[in-house]
């Protein structure tokens, strides 16, 4: 799917009175969280978000069905034009609960309760149940593929289907099907098209990969994105990786007295390396 259909697509999903589930997803590196990042950010502050509340939470490493209902609450936050960080979010927002919550989390951190031989935080707790009176959210489940190993994908898609459902809420997931194994495969392809209104897919050009990771129009940025293109490199997180490099040799050849055509021609030399040594690959 192109990139303008892409928009096209988390735009309407963000501007919706609806509650659904959609899913992102693509290939390492292809932008799909600064992508979400970014369209997000737009909505917020063009006050087009139709949900009053939002949470995001990347699944690296969260194990368990619990951990992620705590993370839930933990991340959850009003949509607001502000740009005022979580806590003045909480502290400053005319609802009693998100007020009481945030006191509650400051006073009792580090504080534990026991029940039955087992500990609990009184922090997680209060996040735990800041999941149970959650309503009318956009809630973004990212790096599903990162996820802890107690933590099934079974489980993810349930919480997303009860978030739909019973809470009102909408739902994106965002993940890498590449790095899926063959239990989550099976998985997906079992239950994917009972759980997701709309599956996206993000696979950008070359041109369209390059225009994202590079902002500026400098001498050397130009250089590295023409070479970029004509090797058809597509991985943002290589790109800029690759220009960050660039813009280090090409000051490192400036200082030692190299001209501009032996600068051109190692910046040339050094993309042509990095696209041979890391390819659309893990950096």
């Amino acid at each position: 799917m192109s990139l303008a259909a892409v928009q096209d697509r988390v735009s309407n999903f963000l501007n919706s009175n609806e509650p659904q589930i959609i899913s992102l997803s693509g290939k390492w590196g292809a932008g799909k969280t600064f992508l979400w990042f970014k369209m997000y950010e737009a909505a917020r502050k063009n006050k087009k978000l139709n949900y009053p509340n939002y949470s995001y939470i990347s699944l690296f490493g969260v194990n368990g069905l619990s951990e992620l209902k705590i993370q839930i609450g933990a991340n959850l936050k009003k949509n607001t034009n502000s740009d005022e960080d979580l806590e003045n979010i909480r502290n400053q927002s005319e609802s009693l609960f998100y007020k009481t919550k945030a006191k509650a989390e400051s006073l009792l951190s580090g504080f534990s309760l026991s029940y039955g031989g087992v500990s609990i935080e009184v922090a997680n707790l209060l996040n735990g149940l800041s999941y149970y009176g959650l309503g009318e959210a956009v809630i973004c489940f990212d790096d599903i593929e990162r996820r802890g190993k107690e933590l099934n994908l079974v489980d993810i898609l349930g919480v997303a289907s009860q978030l739909k459902q019973e809470k009102k809420c909408k739902v994106i997931l965002i993940f890498n099907t590449d790095e899926f194994d063959q239990k989550d495969k099976d998985i997906w392809n079992r239950y994917h098209e009972k759980v997701i209104d709309y599956e996206i897919s993000l696979e950008l050009t070359s041109t369209e990969a390059t225009n994202i990771a590079f902002d500026n129009t400098d001498k050397i940025t130009n250089i590295v994105r023409e070479c970029s293109n004509k090797l058809e490199l597509q991985n943002i997180r290589l790109l800029k990786k690759i220009l960050r490099y660039s813009m280090e040799f090409a000051s490192f050849l400036e200082e030692n007295g190299c001209g501009g055509d032996v600068v051109e021609s190692g910046i040339k030399s050094l993309v042509l390396f990095m696209a041979c040594r890391y390819g659309q690959g893990t950096v």
